[in-house]
């Protein structure tokens, strides 16, 4: 995860996502996936496969997004 203003700025828009959709009387899965897709839109594959691997019997959507992160994170070529 990043550090300094940038993680702030990511943990107050993370907060916002889970107090919109605690308000709205989501589910857990449904708030890690919406903060899964924040952290795509925001380029961190590796926070959004952390957090889709915090849902409890996941669905078989979780599971198959978790899967594919795992293939496109491992298709990555790593950097120094």
């Amino acid at each position: 995860m990043a550090s300094g203003e940038e993680r702030d700025r990511i943990a107050a828009d993370l907060e916002q996502i889970t107090a919109e959709l605690t308000h709205e009387q989501a589910d857990a899965e449904a708030i890690a996936q919406a903060k899964a897709n924040y952290f795509l839109k925001n380029e961190l594959l590796a926070d959004a496969l952390q957090i889709l691997f915090t849902v409890e019997d996941p669905s078989a959507e979780v599971v198959t997004a978790r899967n594919a992160l795992v293939t496109d994170l491992c298709s990555e070529e790593l950097q120094p």
